[in-house]
């Protein structure tokens, strides 16, 4: 009887962590939290990436779209461009413009 008793509990304590982890589970999927190794991933993937700006240029606005990165570019002679850098390599994938506003 204190063995059926003992293994009644048990299994008890089993279903209560077993649902608490469940909810946990749930809870972060909804939430939106990622997995740290995933986070560190991807702040390692590159480091310093020259995107070739001349001295006196100026990045008027940054727009990330999915994988991309659209960097609007003005010069001192009055010429803009438009620079796509891939997020995950860091490689700059073209540019776009180069005439005046």
């Amino acid at each position: 009887m204190k063995a059926l008793k003992a293994l009644v509990i048990g299994m008890g304590i089993l279903i209560v962590a077993g649902t608490a982890v469940v909810i946990v589970t749930i809870f972060n999927r909804l939430t939106g939290d990622e997995s740290p190794l995933k986070e560190t991933a991807a702040a390692e993937s590159f480091g310093h990436v020259d995107i070739g700006l001349a001295p006196g240029d100026r990045i008027e606005d940054m727009v990330p779209d999915g994988d991309r990165l659209f960097l609007h570019v003005s010069s001192p002679d009055g010429t803009s461009r438009v620079i796509v850098v891939d997020l995950d390599s860091g490689v700059v994938a073209g540019t776009i413009g180069g005439s005046s506003p």
